[in-house]
C-alpha cells in the first residue's frame, strides 16, 4: 500500500477539530478547559473588544450570540494586561478565565457599565487602578473580596471600591493603606471613615473633580502617617484629623507631631481636629482659602507661626481648651472670631487673642 505524508492526513484532522463549537471538546488544539475563553455580556448586544495586548494569548475568535459574549484564544489565559479591557464602556459582566493569575494596573479602567466581579481563587495579584472610574460596579466576591463585597484588599491595602448605591463607607479595619485613585472621583460617597489601622494613604487616593456633587466628610484614623501628593485634592466638605502625624516634606516627628501645607489642592471648608493633636505646626494650614471653620481640641497646646495666615475665609474658630493655647507669629488673620470656653474669655485676650466670644460646648 502507498504510504501517504503525515502532514496529508494530519490536514483534515485539524480542519475537523477547529470546526467543533462544543468547549469540552479535545485537548490537543485549544485548551482543554474553558480557560482559553472568556465569557461576557453586554448592555447593548454588541461585542467587548480587549486591548492589543491586553491578555497573553491571541485572540482567535469573538462573538456575541443569544445575549452572551465569548472570546476564544490560542491558549490558555493567565494574565489581563494594562488597560486590557480599559475603556469598554459596554461591559456589563464578565468571567475571568480559572487560570488568571495576574490582573494588572487599569485592566478595567473607565468600564463603566461593568456591574460585578469574581476574582477567582488563582488569581495571585491584583494592581492598583485595576477597576478605577467603574461607578456601576455593585460588588466583589471571590479572593481578595471582603465580606462587605465592597472592596478589595491585596495584602492590606485597598485597591478598589464597588461604589454603587453607596453614600457612606467605613474602610475595613484590616486595612493598613489605601492604593491610588482608590475613591477618585466617586461623588456620590460623602462620609468615609478611616479605621486607625490605615497608616498610609497614597497619591491620588481620594482625587476626585474640582466641583463634586455633594460635600464630603473624611475622618483620619489615629495611625495615619502619611499622605501622599494630591490624595485629596478637589475634596471639599469636612475633614476630622484625628492622626497624630502627617509625613511632609516639613513633618517634625516630635512627641507632638505638626502638620504641614499637605492640603495644598483640596477644599475642605470645615476642619476638625481630633483629641490625639497637641501640636499645629508652623504653616500648617496657611493659605489654605477653603477653610471657613475649624475646629481646635483641648489637647492643642501650642499653634505654629504662620499656622492659619493668609486663610482668607476662615472666619469661625472653636477652641475648647480652658487654658488658651500658645500661639506663634501671625498664627491666625484678621478675620477670625475665637469661640471660647465661657469661663476663658479673660484668659483668651491675655494670651493675645482677639474677637473672643464665649461659648457652651458639650
Amino acid at each position: 500500500m502507498k504510504q501517504f505524508p503525515l502532514y496529508i492526513l494530519a490536514i483534515p484532522l485539524m480542519i475537523f477539530m477547529g470546526c467543533s463549537d462544543n468547549d469540552n471538546f479535545g485537548n490537543n488544539i485549544l485548551n482543554s478547559s474553558k480557560n482559553n475563553k472568556i465569557y461576557y455580556t453586554s448592555i447593548d448586544g454588541r461585542k467587548v473588544f480587549t486591548s492589543s495586548g491586553g491578555v497573553d494569548a491571541v485572540l482567535l475568535s469573538n462573538t456575541y450570540e443569544d445575549g452572551k459574549g465569548r472570546m476564544t484564544f490560542d491558549e490558555t489565559v493567565t494574565e489581563f494586561r494594562y488597560y486590557a479591557f480599559g475603556g469598554s464602556d459596554n461591559l456589563f459582566t464578565i468571567e475571568i478565565p480559572s487560570s488568571v493569575t495576574l490582573i494588572e494596573k487599569s485592566a478595567f479602567l473607565g468600564c463603566i457599565s461593568l456591574s460585578s466581579i469574581h476574582i477567582p481563587d488563582g488569581v495571585v495579584s491584583i494592581k492598583e487602578e485595576s477597576f478605577r472610574n467603574c461607578p456601576n460596579l455593585s460588588s466583589f466576591s471571590g479572593k481578595f473580596a471582603y465580606e462587605d463585597q465592597r472592596s478589595l484588599i491585596v495584602d492590606g491595602k485597598l485597591i478598589a471600591i464597588a461604589p454603587l448605591g453607596l453614600t457612606e463607607y467605613t474602610i475595613p479595619d484590616i486595612v493598613t493603606s489605601i492604593g491610588k485613585y482608590t475613591f477618585s472621583g466617586y461623588t456620590n460617597i460623602t462620609a468615609i471613615e478611616i479605621p486607625d489601622s490605615v497608616i498610609s494613604i497614597e497619591e491620588y487616593a481620594f482625587y476626585n473633580y474640582p466641583a463634586p456633587t455633594n460635600p464630603m466628610t473624611i475622618s483620619l484614623g489615629k495611625g495615619v502617617t502619611s499622605i501622599g501628593a494630591y490624595a485629596l485634592y478637589g475634596c471639599w466638605g469636612e475633614l476630622r484629623i484625628n492622626s497624630k502625624i502627617i509625613e511632609t516634606d516639613y513633618s517634625d516627628y516630635q512627641s507632638c507631631p505638626t502638620y504641614y501645607g499637605w492640603l495644598n489642592g483640596t477644599n475642605f471648608s470645615s476642619i476638625v481636629i481630633g483629641e490625639d493633636v497637641c501640636s499645629i505646626g508652623d504653616y500648617a494650614f496657611h493659605s489654605y482659602n477653603a477653610l471657613s471653620s475649624v475646629v481646635i481640641p483641648e489637647s492643642v497646646k501650642s499653634i505654629g507661626d504662620y499656622a492659619f495666615e493668609y486663610c482668607d475665609n476662615l472666619k469661625i474658630v472653636y477652641c475648647k481648651s480652658k487654658t488658651p493655647p500658645s500661639k506663634g507669629a501671625k498664627s491666625f488673620g484678621d478675620g477670625c472670631t475665637f469661640y471660647v470656653p465661657r469661663q476663658s474669655v479673660n484668659k483668651y485676650y491675655d494670651r493675645g487673642y482677639s474677637r473672643v466670644v464665649g461659648y457652651d460646648f458639650e
